[in-house]
């Protein structure tokens, strides 16, 4: 039998055919970790951009250390 896995990036959502199982700790936080360091300066640069276009890009929360626990 296929395993499907749809990305849907429009709505940060994922499907399968299958269940994925949770990640166990630490490596749950880890990879968390990892993916927001990596994530972090990205974001801060379109956050800039929106910025220096004056807002023509539309409304938008800026990233600070308190959203370093919400991925956008």
């Amino acid at each position: 039998m296929a395993r499907v896995v749809v990305v849907d990036l429009e709505y940060n959502r994922i499907t399968t055919s299958e269940e994925i199982p949770a990640i166990p700790e630490p490596e749950y936080t880890t990879l968390r970790n990892e993916i927001i360091k990596l994530l972090h300066p990205k974001v801060v640069e379109i956050d800039q951009l929106k910025a220096n276009l004056g807002g023509m890009l539309g409304g938008s929360k800026s990233w600070g250390e308190e959203y370093d626990t919400e991925l956008r």
